[in-house]
């Protein structure tokens, strides 16, 4: 075989693997211990590229019902991390939204109450179990702990594995976070 052919078919495998990736959804279980569990699958990153793409989670607690959270969803913005509050019922979910982080609150002991159409979070809200929210100050506060103790290798395991966004770490969310004014109160 002449090194030009050997390099055609190199570079038609790579770009092969590179399209059956791009097909093919990145799912991830994550186990909360005592907590529960979550089962999340984004989008393909092709379906990321179309509009109404979304991101299905799947919670599981140790105590109560199980449900399903379904949130917008596309190459950039979507859910980035999902942490149980120290309050067993509640599930916090750091949104990637354009240049900003959202929290929300996901109450998993109450049933959904339906949002106002004027309310931002219908626009990145499918579907949810249970009744959600903006996330408080003090749900912040204790993201933001949670953020300066977790080592690397967590945050990673515990991430919403979406396409372009493979450099999450607590230190750049933390950057970002202080961009936007949110910083841990160190009397928390």
């Amino acid at each position: 075989m002449r090194k030009s052919s050997l390099i055609i078919l190199l570079v038609s495998l790579v770009i092969g693997f590179l399209m059956v990736l791009a097909i093919i959804p990145s799912s991830t279980s994550v186990n909360y211990g005592a907590r529960g569990s979550a089962f999340i699958k984004p989008a393909t990153f092709v379906r990321s590229l179309r509009q109404q793409a979304y991101c299905t989670i799947r919670y599981e607690p140790k105590s109560g019902q199980p449900g399903t959270i379904v949130l917008w969803q596309d190459a950039f913005d979507g859910p980035t991390m999902l942490l149980p509050a120290k309050n067993t019922n509640i599930l916090l979910c750091l949104y990637d939204f354009d240049i900003d982080y959202r929290l929300l609150r996901i109450d998993t002991s109450k049933s959904f109450t339906p949002l106002l159409t004027s309310n931002d979070l219908s626009r990145i809200l499918f579907k949810c179990d249970w009744l959600i929210g903006d996330g408080t100050t003090s749900d912040w506060q204790e993201v933001l702990t949670y953020l300066h103790e977790v080592p690397h290798r967590v945050i990673v395991h515990k991430s919403v594995p979406i396409p372009l966004r493979f450099n999450v770490t607590p230190e750049s969310i933390l950057k970002r976070l202080a961009n936007q004014g949110i910083k841990l109160d160190t009397n928390y």
